[in-house]
């Protein structure tokens, strides 16, 4: 539920589209990404993490999660720091430190990676791919085809949702203890009381 709908938009979607579609696509690969793919995290995916959380402390309490989510304060900063001009040393300083980002998550996501699969994990992993990178682009196309929206905005806007599952999803999840390894997956039943 929150790694299948919430794709990779910014590390991986991002380059991509200016590998696909040039720099023209980035304005609104970036609007996509943050008022889109990141606020669904930061909004739903973390109601879903905190409500379907194993430990039953936390259920009711994720309006404070949404707001202390780090991502979300980190959202907030960078608006108000839109206005605001701030040093030249700090202009360098922080793309370097953001091209670290990347890496680093790589080596995060792929210290937990197993070669083996798991046969339980076969049949979610099987309908989270064929959603994520059949259904989900297929409805998109036809939905823009619909609104006869066309260009590079559908292009970008139809490649987005075929993202590989976005990292954080993955974090929140395991932050939450949701489907830690060797326990069986909860029922949809149980996930939906």
């Amino acid at each position: 539920m929150l790694t299948v709908p919430l794709g990779n938009t910014s590390f991986v979607g991002i380059p991509l589209l200016q590998a696909f579609l040039g720099s023209e696509a980035l304005p609104y690969a970036i609007l996509y990404d943050q008022f889109g793919t990141f606020l669904a995290l930061n909004t739903v995916g973390v109601a879903i993490a905190s409500i379907t959380q194993p430990t039953t402390n936390t259920k009711h309490r994720y309006g404070t999660y949404i707001i202390s989510f780090p991502p979300f304060i980190t959202l907030l900063i960078a608006f108000c720091c839109r206005w605001l001009e701030y040093p030249e040393w700090l202009n360098e300083v922080l793309p370097r430190m953001a091209q670290t980002l990347v890496p680093v998550d790589m080596v995060a996501v792929g210290l937990q990676w197993r070669l083996r699969l798991d046969r339980k994990h076969l049949q979610p992993l099987t309908i989270g791919l064929v959603y994520l990178l059949l259904l989900s682009p297929l409805f998109t196309w036809a939905l823009l085809k619909m609104l006869t929206v066309e260009g590079l905005v559908a292009k970008v806007i139809i490649l987005e949702p075929a993202m590989p599952s976005m990292i954080s999803a993955g974090v929140l999840a395991t932050s939450h203890h949701l489907a830690p390894p060797n326990s069986p997956h909860p029922s949809w039943a149980t996930v939906l009381q």
